[in-house]
């Protein structure tokens, strides 16, 4: 239990705790209520994250059936699975990708808000949505975590790297992962927002470089925000591999 003077005449007595709804945060959103990043609306119940009911109940979470190999789903039933069009084309150097949710609605609006608004208070939101589906512990169990790299010049830019934010969300809703950061950009490379697919690929070829030996037991899981046409986790998969690696996984906010 810790004293705060707040203003002269008002001393509050709270728990400097971590836990949710608990200590510093709870007088925070006493001060200042949280309200919904999606529709604004004031949250009657911030311990979950930063949606109101009616926006979490629009994210679009990814569930089988889904490409065995990118993750993207597929519509319908299948009756077993398999792969999607483009994965058959050119296979990935990736054995898996698994994605939250896709890149619509709520799900964009938080990728967006990570990435281009400082977002990294989104922790809580991230984290909740994966304690949400008890898939992500069997998935994550016993892993490395990688997070995709930005450029040094990116990243003096941005102030954080938006993939070490969902490390943390993932280290913190499934026990006994580590995050182990052996990757590094050696090529500061073009926004890739209006390339097809075949000039990303060009684009991010050579982007990335290993430091240290990438090898061991533990299964390692590429770690980035959005999933689009695959070149930057392909291009950091390579990179481990060259380094030898044996089989590389990867995990993504979204699926866009």
């Amino acid at each position: 239990m810790r004293s705060i003077l707040l203003y002269p005449g008002m001393l509050f007595r709270i728990n400097l705790s971590r836990g949710p709804g608990q200590g510093v945060p709870a007088l925070l959103d006493f001060f200042f209520p949280r309200t919904c990043l999606r529709c604004g609306c004031l949250l009657s119940d911030p311990g979950k994250g930063f949606t109101c009911r009616p926006c979490r109940r629009k994210y679009i979470l990814i569930h089988p059936p889904f490409c065995d190999r990118c993750g993207f789903p597929f519509a319908g039933k299948l009756a077993r699975p398999g792969r999607c069009e483009s994965c058959r084309e050119r296979p990935p150097a990736f054995r898996e990708a698994r994605s939250l949710f896709l890149y619509r609605m709520t799900g964009a609006r938080v990728v967006h808000c990570l990435k281009y608004e400082k977002g990294t208070w989104l922790l809580p939101e991230i984290t909740s949505l994966l304690k949400d589906e008890p898939c992500w512990g069997e998935f994550f169990g016993g892993s490395r975590l990688v997070p995709v790299p930005l450029h040094p010049r990116k990243l003096r830019q941005r102030g954080f790297n938006q993939a070490a934010i969902v490390c943390e969300a993932i280290r913190q809703a499934v026990p006994g992962v580590e995050v182990f950061p052996c990757l590094r950009r050696v090529r500061a490379t073009p926004s890739q927002t209006f390339l097809s697919r075949a000039a990303r690929l060009r684009n991010m070829k050579g982007a990335f470089a290993c430091r240290g030996d990438p090898g061991g037991p533990r299964r390692l899981i590429l770690v980035d925000d959005v999933h689009t046409t695959g070149a930057t986790l392909n291009a950091a998969s390579e990179a481990l591999l060259r380094a030898g690696a044996k089989a590389i996984s990867a995990f993504t906010l979204a699926h866009g």
